[in-house]
């Protein structure tokens, strides 16, 4: 409003209007953008519970996973479905507002997309009987990443949501801070044009009547004057400052009343909706506080844990030890320990408990409790597996020294005999009888070859050497070296880039470089010399090496089954061998943590490929 030389001559009564009709615009100017900033805080409140329970929904479907693949129980593939589900119900719920967070949603929903049918296909080769424990391994390694880099994700998008929450939040507190200040702004100013134009101590008691009558217990009423009108503003201003004095320890206690009832309504809903057990305990063992998660796990009701003490249900310590155990924790403030508790009904279960000492009301502990009775199983369980994977690799081994001995010296009697024959007989006798002998002789040499194959396959584990940082280079040049006379006859040009230092078996890596070029020149065009390069390239934390040539290449129907051992794709007559030798680099490199594969294309030559890691 004008304020100007002639605003005294203005009406109280219209000045009156104009204020009241201020204080009424800014008030719903303030009001809009409370509206306004609660609307943004809320929609962003919405979108973190979103992420947090996105977080957790991935955290638990994670934990359920791995449930499985320690059980394999019904209850947990049931479980997994129905978490998958509800993950898939948050992931589409809402539209994010920032492009980082839809970004991170897309990502989360294709590696969710991805988990099912690989969760599915491991379900399906367990309850056919196992499968092939490699293709389980990579199946659950491959489910493993994928839930690792959802719960990634999943924290990712929750301190994004955080992020936008609190900016919206600030900016919201900027608005308001903003209006509230324009508010005060012009009700100062018609305060002070209230106090400067109008002259008379009643009219300027009754305006401050009238701003404490509307809440605002820090104006002065007092009016400059000494006369009996000041007198009393005097005394109004000290009864205000007595009742200002009386509200702030009412609201202080209102508000101190409140927060406890808020703290102590969120302690117990956090407390009845976890998953582990609760209980607090004063000093001498006594059960004072539960939730719901305990009296499941041991059966009991509320009620009767509350009438009864830790060594009425503890099955492991004794009254002595566990006395001890308190004072022990007394002392630490806290511990971390295994114990054994007796159910309601007899059952003994393994208890894991995380227990915090308070010196509060005399003392109390604080003990959050797993059940880990599954888990403990779980452990003997894959501790009996390994023993029997011990037994199986003895075995293995028993059955190498086998092949290398016994079976090979009565192998080599026929064969002798067989070439003893051929050396008398041949000639002397019918042109069948030379067949048949070449045949035997043929036979035997190919089953002494056969015999000493799978003694390398099955020695590839066990008697490899550790994985030490290797020169490649080194490598390469003793397998040329050996492939010599090979080359030479064949014409081959073999070629290669720097080849890196990795971690390997330099024996057993040596042994893959050779069989490659060695492969690679046997399966030459007849039209040209062969040529072979060799280079390596870095992908994470691995290397990928590569073996090209120029040679016949494999038709498509072979691929599958080139590292299968005793697979041949040609004749013997044609390329002579025994079947073995991919197979045995196949096994090499999956020792060393790696992977082997092919791509060729049937008259244009082939690239092989495996995988080791750096050093």
């Amino acid at each position: 409003m004008p304020y100007g030389k002639n605003d005294d001559d203005m009406k109280v009564k219209t000045k009156l209007y104009i204020s009241v009709i201020a204080s009424i615009g800014m008030a719903i100017l303030t009001g809009v953008v409370l509206f306004i900033s609660m609307q943004q805080t809320d929609e962003a409140e919405e979108e973190n519970r979103i992420a947090v329970a996105i977080a957790k929904g991935v955290s638990e479907l994670r934990s359920i996973t791995f449930d499985y693949f320690l059980q394999h129980g019904e209850r947990s593939r049931i479980q997994w479905q129905s978490k998958y589900d509800s993950i898939t119900r948050l992931i589409t719920e809402k539209e994010f507002k920032t492009p980082e967070a839809q970004i991170i949603l897309q990502n989360m929903d294709r590696n969710l997309k991805g988990i099912k049918p690989l969760f599915f296909e491991f379900i399906e080769i367990y309850e056919k009987g196992g499968g092939v424990i490699e293709l389980r391994e990579r199946l659950s390694s491959q489910i493993i990443l994928r839930t690792q880099a959802m719960l990634s994700d999943a924290y990712r998008l929750s301190e994004a949501v955080r992020k936008e929450m609190i900016a919206t939040q600030r900016v919201g507190n900027i608005l308001v801070i903003f209006t509230i200040g324009i508010f005060v702004v012009i009700t100062i100013a018609t305060l002070y044009v209230f106090n400067r134009s109008i002259a008379k101590p009643l009219i300027r008691l009754h305006e401050g009547t009238e701003i404490i009558g509307r809440g605002n217990l820090d104006y002065k009423v007092w009016t400059g004057t000494k006369d009996e009108i000041g007198q009393f503003s005097s005394v109004f201003d000290r009864m205000v400052e007595n009742l200002k004095a009386v509200m702030a320890s009412r609201d202080e206690l209102n508000r101190e009343i409140e927060e406890r009832k808020q703290a102590e309504e969120r302690y117990r809903t956090v407390i009845q909706i976890a998953m582990d057990g609760f209980w607090l305990v004063d000093n001498h063992g006594h059960i004072i506080d539960v939730n719901d998660a305990a009296c499941s796990m041991i059966g009991y009701t509320r009620d009767e844990l509350l009438n009864m003490s830790i060594p009425d249900i503890e099955a492991k310590e004794s009254l002595e030890d566990t006395a001890r155990h308190i004072r022990k924790v007394m002392e630490a403030g806290s511990d971390r320990f295994e114990t054994r508790h007796r159910c309601k009904d007899g059952r003994i279960i393994d208890i894991e408990s995380s227990t915090i000492y308070r010196d509060i009301n005399g003392g109390q502990f604080i003990a959050f409790l797993r059940d880990i009775t599954d888990r403990k199983l779980a452990m003997e369980k894959i501790i009996r597996y390994s023993e029997d994977l011990s037994r199986s690799n003895e075995e293995l081994q028993q059955f190498a020294y086998i092949a290398s001995h016994d079976l090979q010296e009565p192998l080599r009697m026929v064969a002798s005999y067989v070439k003893l024959i051929e050396r008398r007989y041949k000639g002397r006798l019918d042109k069948d009888a030379d067949e048949f002998i070449e045949f035997a002789v043929d036979g035997a040499n190919r089953m002494k070859e056969m015999i000493e194959g799978l003694l390398e396959y099955s020695r590839v584990k066990t008697y490899g050497k550790p994985l030490v940082p290797t020169d490649c280079e080194g490598i390469l040049s003793d397998a040329l070296n050996n492939l010599q006379m090979t080359i030479k006859e064949n014409n081959a040009v073999v070629t290669h880039d720097p080849l890196p230092d990795v971690l390997a078996d330099d024996v057993q890596i040596g042994r893959v470089f050779q069989n490659l070029i060695s492969n690679a020149i046997k399966f030459r065009k007849k039209e040209e010399p062969p040529r072979i390069h060799i280079s390596a390239q870095q992908e994470g934390r691995e290397w990928v090496f590569s073996f090209r040539d120029n040679g016949i290449g494999i038709k498509p129907q072979y691929k599958d089954g080139l590292f299968t051992m005793f697979k041949r794709v040609y004749s013997r007559k044609e390329y002579p061998g025994t079947g073995i030798g991919l197979a045995v680099c196949r096994r090499i490199v999956e020792r060393h943590g790696g992977r082997i594969w092919v791509e060729s294309e049937y008259g244009s030559g082939s690239a092989f490929y495996f995988t080791t890691k750096e050093v």
